[in-house]
């Protein structure tokens, strides 16, 4: 049964399932931190004593960016998140799983299962280790300088790739040749396609020491 719960904060007033019974938990308006209230059937059950004994053990950390975690897992290929606003779980694989495991790809909003639409990275944070996303980014952002971090980016990629297709559509305009316009557009695509094979990889094994991103914890 869905919990209702208001933030001191801002006032916001949303509902979580009843397992965050006793928990914290981020607001997703303004990502404060919000006491959920326990059930009625559990405060029959429990005095006022083992309630506060009970609340400090299942109560997720009150520090709202846990101790970063180290080493990696090798051959990981999928990975559960959950969405604070829900609490529910989903699960990511394939292409959309590297994309979203790379802290370098510039990511900012990702899909929430339950709720079947797509929401901010600063809404979600992975079941294993509890930590945002979005603090998952910035923890191996900072490893790297500004230029590597540019370079390895969506950003990175397309001005890389509008470089060589900048350049064709100046022939193009000079000469009048259409074949300026296709060559200006493969120029772009395989650019891109170096850029996702080999750039973006290399940067990610001289920073992290392996160029799979699934890797990472």
């Amino acid at each position: 049964m869905p919990i209702e719960v208001r933030c001191q904060s801002c006032q916001k007033s949303f509902r979580v399932k009843d397992e965050y019974s006793g928990k914290k938990i981020r607001c997703p308006s303004c990502k404060g931190i919000v006491d959920v209230p326990f059930l009625v059937a559990e405060m029959e059950s429990i005095d006022v004593e083992q309630a506060s004994v009970a609340t400090r053990q299942i109560r997720l950390p009150t520090n709202p960016t846990p101790a970063p975690p180290s080493g990696r897992v090798p051959g990981r290929k999928q990975r559960d998140y959950i969405h604070l606003r829900c609490g529910a779980s989903t699960t990511i694989d394939g292409p959309e799983f590297q994309a979203l495991a790379d802290p370098l790809a510039g990511m900012v909003a990702t899909y929430c299962a339950q709720c079947g639409d797509v929401f901010s990275i600063d809404q979600f944070v992975w079941s294993d280790t509890r930590e945002a996303i979005s603090d998952y980014y910035l923890r191996y952002q900072n490893s790297g300088s500004s230029f590597q971090n540019f370079l390895v980016s969506r950003v990175g990629m397309y001005v890389l790739a509008a470089i060589p297709f900048a350049i064709a559509m100046i022939g193009f305009l000079i000469w009048r040749n259409n074949w300026f316009i296709f060559t200006g557009v493969l120029l772009a695509i395989i650019t891109i396609a170096l850029h996702t094979v080999f750039l973006g990889p290399a940067i990610l094994k001289q920073l992290f020491g392996t160029s799979d991103a699934r890797e990472l914890k």
